[in-house]
């Protein structure tokens, strides 16, 4: 779900700056408030793994280049399971000793 959230904002907001690329308008608020929820979702591998992908010197990844999203989506996914099995076991030790 993050990968998908992420690629379409990142085509919606290049598609909004296409758009406005001839003409030098400055970026509407809507173009705004996507590339901000683009960087959001892009923490923490997406900048990381850049810098890694320019200090090696890979000019053009291909289709590789998708390897470093995709990874991003794995890390967010894998804190969001982090995080319900930490509150499910919470509520359960609760639950058990409420019972006592």
């Amino acid at each position: 779900m993050h990968f998908v959230v992420y690629v379409s904002l990142m085509f919606y907001t290049m598609h909004l700056g296409m758009e406005r690329f001839d003409f030098g308008t400055p970026p509407t608020l809507v173009e705004r408030v996507s590339y901000a929820g683009w960087q959001a979702l892009s923490l923490p591998l997406v900048p990381l793994l850049l810098q890694v992908v320019h200090l090696v010197h890979l000019r053009d990844p291909g289709a590789w280049g998708w390897l470093i999203p995709l990874a991003n989506s794995a890390c967010w996914g894998l804190a969001v399971y982090g995080i319900v099995a930490v509150r499910r076991r919470r509520a359960a030790r609760k639950g058990i000793r409420g019972r006592s």
